[in-house]
C-alpha cells in the first residue's frame, strides 16, 4: 500500500520522477485504448475502475486494461458533462477526455506533460488506423461472431436474442438497460470525426535512415545512433535504449549540431 501512495504522490507533486514508479509508455496507451474505443467502464469513466496496476520486477506499476464488456460505448457515463446516450455522441467523444480535469490525474498530470501528450497523441493514431479506419477490426468482430455463433444460439441465459446478437455488428441493439451501438455505426463514424480533428490531420514527424555506428556491436564498444528526422516542431529527439529485454529504456536527448558524431547539422 504503500507503495502505491508514494505513486499517487509522485504523479501529483513530483511528474519529473513519474518514470521511476509507473510504467508511463504503458499507462499512455491504456488511456489512448479506452478512449478509441469509447471504453467509458474503465479509468476514464464515471467510476474510474477496471483496470488492474501490478508492480514490475523494475518497482514500476504497470496498468492492465480489465473488464471491456461494456465497450464501444455501451456504458456512457464519462463521469463530467453527463451521459452519452446516442450513437452520435460516443461516436464524438473528445480524444482528450479529462485532460484539464484534477479528478482523473494519470490522464490530467500526463497531459500536462507536452511530451508525453504527443506519446498520447501518437499511441492513439496508431491504434486508430492500424484497427479501426482500416476495418480490421470488423473482420475481427465478424470472425469471433461465427466462432461462438453455435453456442449463442444454445444460451438459454443469455440478455439479448439470437436476432440481436447477429443485427448488432452494424445496428444499435437495446439490451437491459443500456443501448449497445452497432459496431459499424459507432466505429466508422467515430473513426471519420477522430481523423479530422487538427491532433491528427498535422503532419507527423518522419524517422528515416535510422544506423548504429557499428553494425553488430560487442561488450566495451562505443556506439553511436544517427538518424534523420523531418516533419517535426521539436528539437527535442529522444533515443530509448535497454540493456535487457525487460527492462526499462534510458532515454537520452539525441544531438544536432555536428559535434557528436551526427554528421552535419540540419
Amino acid at each position: 500500500m504503500d507503495d502505491l501512495i508514494e505513486l499517487t504522490r509522485i504523479l501529483n507533486t513530483d511528474i519529473n520522477n513519474i518514470e521511476t514508479v509507473l510504467d508511463v509508455d504503458a499507462a499512455l496507451w491504456m488511456l489512448a485504448f479506452d478512449n478509441v474505443m469509447v471504453n467509458l467502464d474503465s479509468y476514464l469513466g464515471q467510476f474510474k475502475q477496471n483496470y488492474y496496476l501490478y508492480k514490475d520486477d523494475n518497482g514500476r506499476f504497470r496498468p492492465v486494461v480489465w473488464d471491456l464488456n461494456m465497450s464501444f460505448g455501451t456504458f456512457g457515463q464519462t463521469g463530467s458533462g453527463g451521459s452519452l446516450n446516442s450513437t452520435t455522441q460516443k461516436s464524438q467523444l473528445t480524444h482528450l477526455l479529462h485532460e484539464n480535469d484534477a479528478a482523473w490525474p494519470l490522464m490530467s498530470k500526463l497531459m500536462a506533460v507536452p511530451r508525453y501528450k504527443k506519446m498520447y497523441l501518437a499511441h492513439f493514431k496508431t491504434i486508430l488506423t492500424e484497427n479501426i479506419s482500416n476495418s480490421d477490426y470488423l473482420t475481427s468482430a465478424n470472425a469471433y461472431q461465427n466462432i461462438i455463433d453455435l453456442a449463442v444460439q444454445a444460451d438459454n441465459n443469455k440478455f439479448y436474442s439470437y436476432a440481436q446478437f447477429n443485427s448488432n455488428i452494424n445496428s444499435d441493439v437495446n439490451a437491459q438497460m443500456n443501448t449497445a451501438s452497432g459496431l459499424t455505426n459507432l466505429m466508422s463514424a467515430r473513426s471519420t470525426y477522430l481523423l479530422a480533428q487538427s491532433d491528427f490531420t498535422a503532419i507527423q514527424p518522419s524517422i528515416t535512415a535510422v544506423a548504429p555506428s557499428i553494425a553488430t556491436p560487442i561488450i566495451g564498444n562505443t556506439i553511436t545512433v544517427t538518424a534523420q528526422v523531418t516533419n517535426t516542431n521539436t528539437t527535442a529527439v529522444y533515443l530509448g535504449y535497454r540493456e535487457g529485454d525487460f527492462v526499462p529504456f534510458t532515454k537520452i536527448l539525441m544531438h544536432d549540431d555536428g559535434a557528436h558524431n551526427d554528421g552535419g547539422c540540419w
